[in-house]
Formats: structure tokens, sequence, C-alpha cells
């Protein structure tokens, strides 16, 4: 047995018992020749085991104190050696017991090499060997040129695998017959450092002479990729609740994808069906049936979607059928894709049926097989070795059940467990001596020697890990450690030991030093700090000190691998050609600021108007530059409404008001959509959207009796911004507008001037284009009568929102709707702006306004905000106070009666 860092008790016992029948060799990793179990703490513990070991210079250290170990004992062992000395120790006592008697007497055969060393590494190496402590350190200096410990300092995780790829072409390109497989790279966590290798490592083409072959070992089974992943969720299907975020995850295995001929590319589409045609959760009625859920019902399943889209292919937007709403967005050439969820609904129905029925492990093997062969179609490698895992797991299974005769029915559950037990220890068998560079995690059983030994990712906090404690573990309380107890952290320290000691050639170490963020200094792991004030007071630079020592020994790097320092003279260089070619390259002209939009000739709505004065800095980025900000906010909707907040409430009104003729049907397209709640809580939503519909709607048959008046043209032109738009929906004679709006239209009994801002300006464009009219505002609250202005105050006023309008087309102007009004009116435009207390969020909320006004200082900065404000919006605030009339449904005949 080689490589055992520790073992158990039983495991001893066990090997004492195969020792009485075959010869068993067990070799054991010391790091010291002599005897050193006392200058951990805890030796009293330990007094009675007999010491096979020898006494160094025959000092007892049991009877030197812990004070005063430093002078006697080597301060790596002391720090890091507890593991290995309980283990050694344990392995001393057990060859006393009586009831082991394998194991008494047994010959401990020393092999320790006794070569002087050369190197820094060797040096170090042959401290801990002899035992070594600080005071009789008589080296050498350490010539610059000695690279055999090194560390390395990057800006996160990406940059340390960046550079370790150039110091391992550095190491193999030195013509000392290294190989890759001569190099060992750990982790504390392998499988977050494994995306980063890959992406550096395997972006070289194998006739690339940058090309490293390599493996990454010791990822969990849960981490082996998407078709476990799938098979996984497929094998729980009679339990999954079947949302659309997991059936979206399973079409995203692109081996899933391939077997329902599905592109990657086509994914999207997909969701947006799928969430358009109000799929939350559930597979059909009969899925929630089983899992006790049956008063759902089938609204917001799987097959409910499905039906809305097929009868929208086939029908368009057209009426209901059997009281199912059509989704009419499916259709063209991409209607083919229907068939997708078609197929997904009816594999999900059949396998969860077979799922269901208890079998044989034979029969459970079929069934398994059948599942591969119809769910997983292999896109590349990686596929094809997980099916061939999985394959190989699944047979196993049947023949151990065969060779146990073992042949009752079982449960789909257990065969699960069983199943993807036997996958897991596939994964967990993977070869740790690869045919390249292994990369794996700090584990024991890695005391294996490498010529070069590489730590990545030793940061402060992530090892020595805190292994998790329990309640009633004893081992946390004081004085109730015992040798031979495990804990994470000795663990830890036992492995940073071993791989110093396993090194040959070279051991380096690297860190996030840098925050890639704000660049500020990040400490390496506690072990890491050890082992350079190690170095620093035992050894020393040629021609300087400890501290000089390390500074030789540390490569700090930039923050890019496309960093002018690489290709500038020093000690830094990189592989990366293609950023040397980029920098030879002749730079560019600089380019010109970007110029505004060409707006001389683009006509200009009244909607786009609005949106510009509500949100300056938004119109500025989407027409003048192109660009759209986006929240990020990609929740999947795998849930029912339960209630309606105010957003909902509006955008379902909203709905209700575009389509007032079919009130009815327009309920039951929003419960359809998945936009209402289900079942009576949705009823009740409805029938209170429907009391603030219906005054509305008898408000407008009141103002709309009146015959239509012909719609009249609004064209208004300034230098550099041309207004051109029409006014339509008139009636009667004079002529007037009428307008539904879900919004409330009043606070505190007056007329909300943001809420009036489409309103004012259809006003003041009809006024100034001398066709001046009235207008109508309909709101779940009140009736607003908006009355023309002045055509001469119109025309001014259009004309200072045109020039706002045409400057906001070359900066992003400072100001918001709300926060303006506030400043006009003399309120509190600062919390309006940032928000005040609870969740009451400010306009600075809006991605864009908190680019470039991250706060009301910035805002307010230059005192424009405050100009604007007064100039364009206190004469809105004047209007909505002194012309506007507010008007109850009631004076209308908008009430019932």
């Amino acid at each position: 047995m080689f490589g055992a860092s520790t073992l158990a008790r039983p495991t001893l016992e066990a090997l004492d018992a195969l020792a009485q029948h075959a010869q068993v060799i067990v070799a054991v990793f010391n790091p010291c020749r002599y005897h050193w179990a006392d200058i951990v703490d805890g030796r009293e513990l330990l007094r009675d085991a007999q010491r096979r070991a020898t006494l160094r210079n025959g000092v007892d250290l049991g009877a030197i104190e812990l004070a005063d170990m430093h002078a006697h004992a080597h301060p790596l062992l002391a720090a890091w050696g507890r593991q290995g000395r309980d283990f050694m120790r344990a392995l001393d006592a057990l060859a006393q017991d009586p009831a082991l008697p394998a194991l008494a007497g047994v010959d401990a055969t020393e092999v320790f090499d006794d070569a002087r060393g050369a190197t820094l590494l060797e040096q170090v190496q042959g401290a801990v060997r002899e035992l070594l402590p600080l005071a009789e350190h008589a080296f050498a200096p350490v010539a610059a040129s000695d690279r055999s410990i090194v560390f390395q300092v990057a800006h996160g995780a990406q940059r340390e695998v960046e550079v370790l790829h150039d110091q391992l072409l550095d190491l193999l390109a030195a013509g000392d017959g290294l190989r890759p497989q001569d190099i060992v790279v750990m982790a504390p966590d392998i499988t977050a450092l494994a995306p980063h290798v890959h992406a550096v490592f395997g972006q070289y083409r194998r006739d690339d002479a940058r090309h490293i072959p390599y493996e990454v070992v010791d990822r969990g089974a849960n981490d082996v990729g998407s078709v476990r992943r799938a098979l996984d969720w497929l094998l729980r299907a009679d339990a999954a609740r079947a949302s659309a975020s997991e059936l979206l995850d399973l079409l995203d295995c692109p081996a899933v994808a391939a077997s329902l001929q599905l592109d990657a590319d086509e994914l999207p589409l997909l969701a947006r069906w799928l969430h358009g045609a109000g799929v939350r959760w559930g597979i059909d009625a009969a899925q929630r049936a089983d899992l006790g859920l049956d008063g759902c019902g089938d609204a917001g399943t799987l097959a409910a979607g499905v039906e809305r889209m097929l009868l929208g292919y086939a029908s368009g937007a057209a009426g209901s059928f059997d009281a199912i709403e059509p989704y009419a967005e499916v259709g063209g050439l991409e209607a083919s894709l229907l068939g997708v969820f078609d197929a997904l609904l009816e594999r999900l129905r059949a396998w969860r049926a077979l799922l269901r029925e208890p079998a044989a492990p034979a029969l459970w093997a079929q069934r398994g097989r059948a599942l591969l062969a119809q769910w997983f179609v292999a896109e590349g490698d990686d596929d094809r070795l997980a099916l061939a895992a999985l394959d190989k797991a699944l047979a196993d299974f049947e023949d151990d059940c065969a060779r146990a005769g073992f042949d009752e029915a079982i449960a789909g559950a257990v065969f699960r467990d069983a199943w993807l037990a036997g996958v897991d220890a596939v994964a967990a068998g993977t070869r740790f001596l690869a045919s390249g560079v292994t990369f794996c995690s700090l584990l024991p059983l890695r005391s294996v020697p490498f010529r070069v030994v590489c730590l990545v990712g030793m940061n402060d906090g992530e090892f020595p890990a805190d292994g998790a404690r329990v309640d009633f573990d004893l081992m946390a309380l004081p004085g109730m450690a015992r040798p031979g107890d495990r804990a994470r952290r000795d663990d830890d320290r036992y492995l940073m030991l071993e791989a110093l000691l396993s090194a040959r050639q070279c051991f380096s170490v690297s860190w996030s030093g840098r925050s890639p963020r704000d660049d500020s200094a990040q400490p390496p792991s506690v072990l890491v700090g050890q082992l350079r004030d190690y170095l620093a007071a035992g050894w020393r630079a040629a021609g300087g000190d400890g501290a000089a020592l390390l500074r030789e020994r540390t490569t700090e790097h930039p923050l890019q691998p496309f960093s002018r320092r690489y290709f500038e003279r020093g000690a830094l260089h990189t592989h990366a050609r293609e950023w040397f070619a980029a920098h030879r390259a002749p730079a560019p002209p600089a380019p010109p600021p970007p110029a505004a939009a060409d707006v001389g000739d683009a006509a200009l709505s009244l909607a786009e108007l609005a949106a510009f004065l509500r949100n300056p800095v938004r119109a500025y980025f989407r027409r003048s530059l192109d660009v759209v900000f986006d929240d990020g906010d990609d929740e999947r909707l795998d849930d029912e409404p339960f209630t309606l907040d105010g957003l909902a409430r509006h955008q379902a009104l909203r709905r209700l008001l575009d389509d007032p003729r079919r009130l009815p049907r327009g309920v039951a397209r929003l419960a359809a959509d998945a936009a209402l709640p289900w079942a009576e809580p949705g009823r009740r939503a409805a029938d209170e959207l429907l009391a603030q519909a219906r005054p509305m709607l008898r408000c407008r048959d009141a103002l709309a009796a009146a015959p239509p008046a012909p719609r009249q043209p609004l064209r208004r032109r300034l230098d550099g911004a041309r207004l051109d738009d029409w006014l339509d929906g008139l009636r009667g004679a004079p002529p007037a507008w009428l307008e539904l709006t879900p919004s409330r239209l009043l606070e505190r009994g007056r007329a909300r001037a943001d809420r009036l801002l489409g309103g004012w300006l259809k006003a003041l464009a009809a006024a100034a284009c001398a066709q001046p009219c009235d207008g109508w505002l309909i709101g779940p609250d009140a009736v607003l009568r908006l009355p023309a202005p002045a055509p001469q105050a119109a025309r001014e006023q259009l004309d200072a929102l045109l020039a706002a309008w045409r400057d906001g087309q070359r900066e992003p102007l400072p100001w918001a709707l709300r926060t303006a009004l506030a400043s006009a009116a003399g309120g509190d435009a600062r919390t309006v702006y940032e928000g005040g207390f609870g969740d009451v969020p400010g306009e600075v909320a809006e991605p864009c306004l908190a680019r470039v006004y991250p706060d009301f200082a910035a805002l307010a900065a230059d005192g424009r905000h405050a100009q604007y404000a007064e100039r364009l919006f206190a004469p809105l605030l004047a209007w909505a106070r002194d012309a506007v009339e507010v008007l109850e449904h009631a004076a209308l005949g908008g009430t019932d009666g």
C-alpha cells in the first residue's frame, strides 16, 4: 500500500488479518527520519507509545517545553505535521497491541534520501528530513537563477491558469527531459477551477506548439456534464414539478436537443413560446393529480401550452375552441419547432408511466437502455464518454443483481439510486496519473513524487478549509481532541507538507493576490504565509536578505494577459503571440468622439418626444448610440401568480382596455396566459379588474357618442428637430380626443402631472399647429378634461421641448421626469431620485440613469437640472394645477344604474 497519509484502526486491523495469510507491505510517508512527534501540541497523550524512530543528537524532545521547541525542532513540521504524527504514533501503538499479532514485532524499514540539497527546494526538504531548526541553518545564499520554489500572484482564477500555462511552457522548453506527465497541478477546489483550465489549456490544437496535454480529475459526479444532469432529472420525473425552467434546462442539454433535432440557437424562441403560452409548471393534469395537486387542473401545464400553440397555428388569433385560448405567435417557417414540444410531451408521458411501474432489475436495465437510446444522441467526445459510463454502470447494476440472484420487483427510486451510484463510482474511478499534466484536488493519498508540483488557488479562507461541525461534536470542545481524530484543517496542513516534499524539481504556488475589481491586495493562505516566513527566516538572497529572497521568487502579474508589461524588457513574458502581434501593429488613429445622430430629417412622433421627456438619458443611448440598457433580469416564470402586484394589475387592465368589446374573452385570455392567479384567487382578481374597466368603458361610450371627426396633422419644425404626427380618435364638433389609461390619475385628489405628460403634449401640439382641441383622459379613479392651451403659449412651449430634444441627441441631459417635477414644485427632488425609506425605489434605479448620473449630486452638479426643470416642466405643473378639470365617473354615467 502506497501513498496513505492516514488509516483508520479498522483498516489497520483488516491489514493485520490479511497479513496472517499473505505478505503486506505498507509504505508510510514520513517527512522526518528522527523522532519528531513531541514537537506538536498534544504530545502528552502519546507518552506511553513505543518510539521506533531515533532521537536527533540524543535529545529527548518530550522533555523540552513547547515554548522552547523552536530552538530544537523544524517550524513546518510543528505547524503542519499533526496528522502525520498521529498516524505514525498510532502504528507504533498498534505494534504493541496483543490483539494484532501480525503487527507485533514487525520490522520497520526506513528509506530516506541522504543527498545534500543543491537547490532551495532540496535544502528545504533536507531541513525537514533532518529535523533541522532555524538556529542551525548554515546554507549558502540562494542564487537568483534558482527557481525551484516560486510564487505567482495574479488577479483571479482565470489569470492564475493563464500564468500557469506560460510557466509550464517555459519548464517544458528548458530541455531537461521534463514531460507533461511529470507535472501535477493541485487546487483546493478543482471543480471551480476546471472551467478555467479547459478555457486556457483546451484552446490550442494538437499541432500548436503551445498545446499541453492535460487531464482534470477529482471532479464530483454532479460535475460530469449535461448528460448526467439530464438523466438525473428524467429518473426523478415521477416526482418532479416539471417547471418551465426545468423543461428548458432539459432541452438545453446538447444530447437531448440532438435527439429532438433541435439546434441550440432555436432554444430562445422555444423559451419565448413556452412562457407566452402560459406554461409555468406541470406536464399535464394527470401528473399534477399524481402529486396530490389535482385541484390545480391543467392550467399552465405543458399539455395546455401545446394545445394553445397548436390552436394558434391552426386558426391564428380567432375565437377560442373548446375553452382553449389560441396562442397565435407560432407560425411561418418556425412552426415546425412546435413538433419539439409535442414530442417532448409524449416522451415525458410515456416515461413517467414506466417510471411509476415497479419491475425486476433486468427489466429496469432494458428501460434504462431504451431511455438512453431515445433521449440522448452524442454531440461530441464528452457526450460519448458520458453515455459510455452510463451504459457501463447500467450493465454493472444488471450483473450485480444477477450474481446475487435478486430478481424481485423494485421501485423506480431504488433503480435510480442504484444506477446513479454506479455512475458515481465510475466517475470516482477516473485515473489520477494521466498521460498529460494532471489537475486534481488537494486530497489525501496524493503524496506521489512529481518533478513539478504546482498549487493553484491558494487563497486566504479557502485553504485550509473549515470542516463542518455539528453541535454534538466533542472534538470542538477544548481539551477533548485525541490523537488520530480527523480534522479538516489538520488534514489540509499535512497535505501542504506532503505537496512540498513530493516536488523533485520545482514547487510553485499561486494565489489571487490582487482583486480584479479594484486591484486591492488580497492575502494568500495562511499556510503559504508560513512557508514564505520560513524561507525568509532560513535563507537569504545573494547580496540581500530573506525579504530579497522572497521578492526574487515572487512574480506579480498584470490584470490582463495582453498587458504591455509582457512585451517590454523585463522578467514578464507570455507565449500568447496573438497579443504580441497586436502590440507590434501600428496604433490606429484615435477615433473621433461619438457624434450625435443625424436627426435633421428624421420625423419625431409625440410618443418619442414623451419618452425623451420621461428619461432623456435612455433616449440618448437608444437613438444616438443604439445602446439599449438591460437590467439583466432573466428570471424565468416558473410559478403562477397568487396575487396581482401593481405592475401586473396595470398590464392586465391595459390588455382588457385594448379589446373593450369582448371583456369576458379578454379575462379568459389573461387566465390562459398565466397573467391571473388560478382558481378562486383568479376569479376574484378578474372581478376586480372588470369592476375597474366597466366604469371606464361606460365613460368612454358616453364621450364617444358624438360623431367621429377627421384626424388632424401635427407638424412643426425647429432647426434640428421636426415633429410629424397625427391626432387620431377625434369626436364631435369642436373635436376632442379621447384616451383610456390603466394608471391612476389622482394623488390626494389632484391630477398627477407625471401621468399627464402624453396628454399635455397632445394639447400643446394641437394648439401649436392651429388646431386646438380639448382632450379626455379616463383612468380607474377619475376622468380628466384636458383643455387646449393658448396657441402662442403652446408654440413657445413646444419649441422649448423640441430644442431640448435636439440638445438631447448630442449628450444625455440631466433630468428624469418625476425628479424634474419635484424640483419644479420645490419638493424633495433628491428623495425622488435616490429613493426614500423602505422599499420605495428612486428613479436612479433605472440602469441608464445610474450609469451617467449615479446620485442626485451628479444630476444637479452643473445647475442645468434646475434650469430644465423650470423651463420644461413648470408649465406642465401649472397646467395640471390650474387648467385640468377632475370629474368622477358618475358625472359621465360611468356607474351602474
